[in-house]
């Protein structure tokens, strides 16, 4: 048998079973849904160039986790004309560091890790 939501072919477990699992039902039983298969895109990404494929409504900008990482540091929330308000300090090593985002509490990932990992093992 064939569902009709996914088109995956199965053996149904019981003589009135129409869908394959529970989720395709329930999609299919909702009187909000309407099923419309989503249509895939190709973007290049702006970082690598490299092409990704994504859902149409998507507002992804790179492919890989890498890139997204560098399209974010490199367009920051706080920007080189601004100036900042408070002077943040890394709550590690108590270096003062320009944070990419507006809450930031550490220099860099690795004091970061230090700072949790000290929290975990040494806290009175």
């Amino acid at each position: 048998m064939i569902c009709p939501m996914c088109g995956v072919e199965f053996a149904p477990r019981y003589k009135w079973q129409k869908y394959c699992n529970s989720k395709c039902a329930r999609k299919a039983n909702s009187s909000s849904y309407k099923y419309k298969p989503v249509e895939r895109v190709e973007r290049q990404c702006v970082i690598c160039g490299k092409t990704y494929t994504v859902h149409q409504g998507n507002q992804r900008t790179c492919g890989a986790y890498e890139c997204r990482k560098a399209y974010a540091k490199r367009n920051d929330k706080v920007g080189a004309d601004e100036e900042l308000i408070w002077q943040p300090i890394c709550q590690n090593c108590g270096k003062e560091f320009k944070p990419a985002y507006e809450h930031e509490h550490f220099c860099s990932d690795k004091c970061r890790f230090q700072f949790f990992h000290m929290e975990k093992w040494y806290a009175d």
